[in-house]
């Protein structure tokens, strides 16, 4: 196992140390003046090839049984790939095309709320995998072409919902739901709290329709909101949540940045793991 020792300052400044770095797809990684050393490198780089990392990787992008525990495939690979030959790739083109058209729809002013208003917010409701990914990928590329606000609500913080809502007009704002499972309890306690202020707003019935989607695994989670099944966006239980920003996790990013730039955002990962698939054994 490595064990560096810990480096004094000299060591650190030395620029001979100054060596450490990948680079791929346009992204330089500079990992140099850190406890890592050269050595401890090599070592590892040995470690992946004892542990046939590479050889369980392409399993695992073939779609093959790779979580054991629950005895299914993992499959967040597909979500990104453009591949013909990509397991469930019929699935994931399908689910991608729904996102696309409804961020555009939403950008566009087709789709607007339930008093013909333009929508100008979404309020991400979700915890774990379901918030931790959008929110990074937000915060990283809202610069680029931020139409729409996107705010996210996570844990169950009066304080935080209270801003979040105050800093939003019911009639113009989006609450995207998104749970894998449809039950985890923080999400369903903030969506309830984001339908009642719905409520409280006038939008009752069928309008609540124009301003709640749902983002799920569980067939069964637009019915459990009441809500038509064309709302719900679908995810796979072959997706890990930690991954699932490349689907329908990531809508609010699509709504926000537009359909270009999070299909570019996903080519770019795609072109990530393609390079490592291709690393010799």
């Amino acid at each position: 196992m490595v064990q560096s020792k810990i480096a004094s300052l000299p060591f650190l400044r030395d620029e001979a140390q100054a060596c450490c770095n990948l680079t791929a797809c346009g992204i330089r990684l500079d990992f140099s003046r850190q406890r890592l050393t050269t050595r401890d490198l090599a070592e590892l780089y040995a470690m992946a090839q004892e542990k046939r990392m590479l050889e369980n990787f392409r399993n695992m992008v073939a779609g093959q049984c790779v979580n054991v525990t629950e005895k299914r495939a993992a499959l967040h690979t597909s979500l990104r790939s453009w591949s013909s030959d990509a397991p469930m790739i019929e699935q994931v083109r399908e689910g991608r095309k729904r996102i696309l058209d409804f961020a555009r729809q939403i950008r566009e002013g087709i789709w607007r709320g339930c008093r013909g208003e333009r929508i100008t917010d979404v309020i991400n409701v979700g915890i774990g995998g379901s918030e931790k990914g959008p929110h990074a990928v937000y915060h990283a590329l809202r610069s680029a072409n931020q139409k729409i606000r996107v705010h996210f609500l996570s844990s169950v913080d009066g304080v935080l919902l209270e801003r979040i809502l105050d800093s939003c007009n019911p009639l113009t704002t989006l609450a995207v739901i998104s749970s894998k499972s449809f039950s985890t309890r923080e999400t369903l306690v903030n969506a309830t709290a984001v339908d009642q202020w719905f409520l409280n707003a006038g939008i009752i019935g069928a309008d609540r329709a124009r301003h709640m989607v749902v983002v799920s695994a569980n067939a069964e989670a637009a019915q459990q909101m009441c809500l038509p099944e064309e709302n719900l966006f679908p995810l796979w239980k072959w997706v890990g949540g930690r991954f699932s920003v490349w689907g329908a996790v990531g809508l609010p990013i699509a709504i926000a940045l537009g359909p270009e730039i999070f299909s570019e955002f996903r080519y770019k990962g795609a072109l990530k793991w393609i390079g490592i698939r291709r690393q010799p054994p």
